[in-house]
């Protein structure tokens, strides 16, 4: 198999396996009013859930993984030896999103839920999962925006011509953004 074949399956293996951590949150978030006063909703979410969240999310963090390594070389050849250094925020976002699918949507129900368990009063089973949330959201913000970063570099390679993409490309992809939104 040549190797621009090999980076398209990678790149489409990439792309469903963001579609798999989609599938995942559904697990997490399926009938709870995520927009809700009610903090505790997120937090009810029963442990078969949690776990076929957990066991989606790893298979497309393998397929995710696959998808970042096309994209390395989609900067490698594209961008030479810069590459190397704007593939970092991509890395660090792949990072990110195995870092808030696991400590975000299945970390806080898994210790609310054992919190009540061993006891612990509702009210400050949550105040403490509030808590441990807001230390973590000047990380969940750097990690956002370097998943823009990304998606920056990508536009400006196509539009530049360094990435040899047809511009339509980009149509397809906003495209797909409005679809999801």
């Amino acid at each position: 198999m040549d190797r621009v074949k090999e980076s398209r399956i990678m790149a489409f293996a990439g792309i469903l396996g963001a579609v798999m951590y989609g599938i995942a949150d559904v697990f997490l978030y399926l009938g709870v009013d995520v927009f809700s006063r009610d903090v505790m909703a997120s937090l009810r979410v029963p442990e078969w859930r949690l776990m076929a969240s957990m066991c989606v999310s790893v298979l497309g963090s393998f397929l995710m993984i696959l998808g970042f390594i096309s994209l390395a070389r989609l900067y490698k050849e594209s961008f030479r030896k810069i590459g190397n250094i704007l593939i970092i925020p991509s890395l660090l976002c792949l990072g990110s999103i195995l870092y808030m699918h696991f400590s975000l949507g299945v970390y806080a129900p898994v210790t609310f839920m054992s919190a009540i368990k061993a006891g612990i009063p509702e009210a400050q089973a949550v105040s403490m999962i509030e808590n441990a949330k807001a230390y973590l959201d000047p990380l969940t913000l750097l990690l956002v925006f370097l998943g823009y970063m990304t998606e920056i570099v990508l536009i400006i390679g196509i539009l530049i011509g360094k990435i040899r993409v047809k511009r339509r490309v980009l149509l397809f992809m906003y495209l797909g953004y409005a679809a999801l939104t």
